[in-house]
């Protein structure tokens, strides 16, 4: 399960780095805030995903898109009202596309937590205190596996394989030249492929 301690452990790595983001985290959502923005979807955020956006709130709108986004490489860490807004726009691409199919391609109970070449999404459906499965697929292929079977059970596993990149070298932050680099070779083959590091 994700955990602040966990988040405050990535939070270290990305300080110890220099990071881009740090200086441009927004603060936390309340329970009611996070309520309000996503009283009209189909659907209630779970635990893990509540503890993310109540820890920060992704990084300001106002900071050009980038490296001053990116929570590792090429993953933009979203405000709340931006996954609103892209799961808006999934689910209505989706219908628009797939019609009577279109729950297949994105199914109601997904919400996106970031994107790379496609959104790591986090299962909805979940009871209240149990951790979310996540999924990934590629926008443009559909790979089918990744909209049938999860990449992992949990929120916290993939902020564990985050810390993890980070630790063997496979993410680092380059401060001089202001840019994340990625080493995909120092990950386990099975973390490369699943699209979430």
């Amino acid at each position: 399960m994700l955990t602040l301690e966990l988040l405050e452990e990535l939070k270290q790595r990305w300080t110890r780095q220099g990071a881009a983001l740090v200086g441009h985290l927004r603060p936390g959502l309340s329970p009611q805030q996070m309520d309000a923005m996503t009283e009209h979807l189909d659907l209630r955020l779970p635990t893990e995903a509540r503890i993310w956006w109540a820890w920060h709130d992704g990084v300001s709108r106002t900071v050009r898109l980038g490296v001053h986004r990116e929570l590792g490489p090429n993953l933009p860490f979203l405000p709340l009202e931006d996954a609103v807004a892209l799961y808006r726009h999934a689910r209505e691409q989706a219908a628009e596309v797939a019609g009577d199919q279109a729950n297949y391609w994105w199914r109601p109970n997904w919400f996106p937590i970031t994107e790379r070449h496609g959104e790591i999404r986090c299962d909805c459906s979940v009871e209240e205190g149990s951790p979310t499965p996540i999924y990934w697929a590629y926008s443009h292929d559909h790979d089918a596996d990744g909209l049938t079977n999860p990449r992992l059970e949990s929120f916290g596993a993939m902020v564990t394989w985050w810390i993890d990149a980070i630790d063997s070298g496979a993410w680092e932050f380059n401060a001089d030249a202001n840019r994340w680099e990625y080493q995909p070779k120092l990950l386990p083959p099975e973390r490369e492929r699943s699209g979430l590091v």
